[in-house]
């Protein structure tokens, strides 16, 4: 059974508990094909749950640019972003990978718990160290593509 079917079943839990997933990452302005992709994605998520997309400017990156510096300035500026009382989730390379359906298992109890939920995406040197430390459970990676 899908998620999405599990949760119209049981009409108390609908009644009960809404979930927001806040989606925070760092990223320019994308393409309008993304945002299309983005927005019928939210479409698709139960009524019970609201999609919150949170972009974080990345710093600017030249060829002598402070790496460091800048992925840590972006890493507190997601950090202001979160949500108090929100279940911090990192996705990230080093993460552990999980599929659709664990994900969606996972979704699933934090819904039924009245856990908001936070997304953190990095931007192309990945997440800080403090940021993936917030994640005390979840330091998970949805799918990876090999360079």
């Amino acid at each position: 059974m899908s998620s999405q079917a599990a949760l119209h079943q049981n009409p108390v839990l609908c009644i009960l508990h809404r979930m927001q997933i806040n989606l925070i990452s760092v990223r320019n302005r994308m393409p309008s094909w993304v945002q299309q992709g983005y927005d019928e994605y939210a479409k698709r998520l139960p009524r019970e749950c609201e999609l919150v997309l949170k972009e974080i400017t990345p710093g600017k990156r030249t060829k002598n640019s402070d790496v460091a510096r800048i992925v840590k300035e972006e890493g507190e500026r997601m950090i202001a972003a979160i949500p108090q009382s929100t279940h911090i989730v990192t996705l990230d390379i080093p993460g552990k990978p999980w599929t659709t359906p664990e994900l969606a298992e996972a979704m699933q109890r934090w819904l039924e718990n009245g856990q908001h939920i936070s997304l953190l995406i990095g931007g192309p040197e990945g997440l800080t160290d403090p940021l993936n430390s917030l994640a005390l459970f979840y330091h998970i990676i949805l799918f990876y593509m090999g360079y």
